[in-house]
């Protein structure tokens, strides 16, 4: 207790420290601490997760392999215990700007074989999309949409009614530009001009996305018959074909009412009986009709 009060431990510490000197002298002060041993990462664990590692496999995707979890797996690349060689760096806006505008071919085009292969007609196939990851994308949301827009249909039949001459630019391509133009609010195609194609590009997967004119001749390309409408006819078909209890036609019918009040400025619509654009409110009628799927 004179020790306990002189040096301010605890009794059970000075107890066990009695102990150890009894059993081991001197040494036992300094010697290793005895550990359990690692119960998930063994030897041979490390060993083969080493190895995916120097593949260039990403952590957790090993760790689903070799059925740890990926905490455990992150925790032991942490501590040094594993040692991950593929570090990814993600390029960022002001990076991509400036690489942009020395592309050799014009602002975004890094692809030159390609793109030189498709100015003299020797690009058989289209450029695939290759969608890889990026630092602070505008619009890089507009990604998640994407699921959706392939699972309603956007690239299904497209080959049997819509045909493209051989270019850089595929028709898979060109229509993803389209739905993406519409989900970002694009009000028309003339304003992409004042956008970075390079970094459209990013959201397409190729190097950029086609000029304005490139582009209102593919889509010339693509409304110079009825293959738009057979095209729709065909999802639609196909979507009330897999929904026959919710297939149904809206009918919606705009009511313009005029307003010569001043106690708010409403905004301007269309008043189709004077053929002006006056401040009024819109009603929208919706009836539907049922419609039987043969």
């Amino acid at each position: 207790m004179d020790i306990v009060r002189a040096f301010g431990v605890t009794p059970i510490s000075v107890k066990r420290a009695v102990k150890l000197y009894q059993e081991e002298g001197v040494q036992g002060f300094y010697a290793e601490k005895k550990m359990r041993g690692m119960a998930v990462l063994t030897d041979d664990v490390l060993l083969k997760a080493q190895q995916y590692l120097n593949e260039g496999q990403e952590p957790c995707d090993v760790a689903d392999q070799l059925g740890i979890k990926c905490d455990t797996f992150s925790k032991a690349i942490r501590t040094g215990r594993l040692h991950n060689i593929k570090k990814r760096i993600l390029s960022t806006k002001s990076e991509r700007s400036g690489q942009d505008n020395a592309a050799p071919m014009g602002m975004g085009t890094r692809n030159v074989d390609a793109r030189l292969a498709a100015s003299i007609g020797q690009l058989e196939e289209p450029v695939v999309p290759d969608f890889q990851a990026r630092q602070d994308v505008p619009k890089g949301g507009v990604l998640f949409a994407l699921p959706a827009l392939l699972v309603t249909g956007l690239l299904k039949y497209s080959e049997n009614f819509f045909k493209l001459s051989k270019g850089y630019y595929g028709l898979e391509s060109l229509l993803i530009i389209l739905a993406f133009i519409a989900l970002v609010r694009v009000k028309s195609i003339e304003s992409l001009r004042y956008s970075a194609p390079g970094e459209w590009g990013k959201l397409i997967g190729l190097d950029r996305i086609p000029e304005v004119r490139t582009l209102r001749s593919k889509i010339k390309q693509l409304t110079q018959d009825e293959g738009p409408q057979q095209w729709s006819e065909a999802l639609c078909k196909e979507w009330m074909q897999s929904a026959p209890e919710q297939a149904s036609i809206l009918y919606i019918d705009g009511h313009v009412r005029v307003y010569n009040g001043q106690q708010t400025k409403l905004p301007r619509h269309h008043v189709a009986r004077q053929k002006l654009c006056l401040r009024a409110t819109t009603d929208y009628w919706v009836n539907g009709v049922r419609l039987k799927v043969r």
